[in-house]
């Protein structure tokens, strides 16, 4: 906001997240930023609305080679994980990040997680107190599975993770959202595939247009010879 046509490359990284996605004023400092002949470059996993063809260049695989893992869909009662999925859960020796809709959410099925599987779970939302103390004890293995909201659904890295996302059929969980949150599943080259588990009463246009994106690129990454694993 403090540079006039200063700059003659700019590179906006998750170009459809807060706070500059909806910003007239964010969008406005960056134009004016650029010089007379400056060049502006967005970049974003979950670009809205996709754009048109021929419009932007897509990069259909991560730098491992390995396909993006392409989530399933669980039916499930709302609120619950179903038990199939908490038995893998349980039985699992890999760190889980269980997406839920809101806050109260997130509280609840933690306690509830806590006292079914009998290990420590953290909560991670945006109201938490000790937030970022929950963060780093699953960062560093302390706890197993973290219950959180869309405040870890981009911009963060856990080597092993698998997913479960609860209610993905909420209202608030866009298909950008649910492609983000599959995306931290198989980021590191020692762990380039993993699950991910899409739990909701019904499938909605959401989880089938994350599920459709998700092949497409893998598509794309096969056809043009960029995969060198499998899923």
């Amino acid at each position: 906001l403090h540079f006039y046509q200063r700059f003659g490359l700019a590179i906006l990284d998750e170009v459809d997240a807060f706070p500059y996605h909806g910003s007239e004023m964010l969008r406005f400092g960056l134009i004016r930023a650029l010089g007379p002949k400056g060049k502006l470059v967005e970049m974003s996993a979950t670009p809205n609305p996709v754009p048109r063809k021929g419009t932007a260049v897509t990069i259909p695989v991560r730098h491992h080679g390995y396909p993006l893992p392409e989530p399933e869909f669980v039916k499930s009662r709302s609120g619950e994980i179903p038990p199939a999925i908490l038995k893998l859960i349980e039985e699992s020796p890999h760190q889980w990040i269980v997406f839920v809709p809101t806050v109260a959410a997130c509280e609840e099925l933690a306690a509830a997680l806590r006292e079914k599987l009998r290990e420590k779970v953290a909560a991670c939302h945006s109201r938490h107190p000790q937030r970022h103390e929950e963060i780093k004890a699953f960062r560093y293995g302390e706890k197993r599975i973290i219950v959180a909201t869309a405040v870890l659904e981009r911009g963060v890295t856990f080597p092993g993770v698998q997913v479960v996302v609860v209610d993905a059929d909420h209202p608030v969980f866009s298909r950008s959202a649910l492609v983000q949150m599959a995306g931290r599943v198989g980021r590191t080259a020692d762990h380039p595939s993993g699950t991910v588990v899409l739990c909701g009463t019904r499938k909605n246009g959401a989880i089938k247009g994350a599920q459709a994106m998700i092949k497409q690129l893998n598509q794309e990454g096969a056809e043009l010879g960029l995969l060198k694993g499998e899923g």
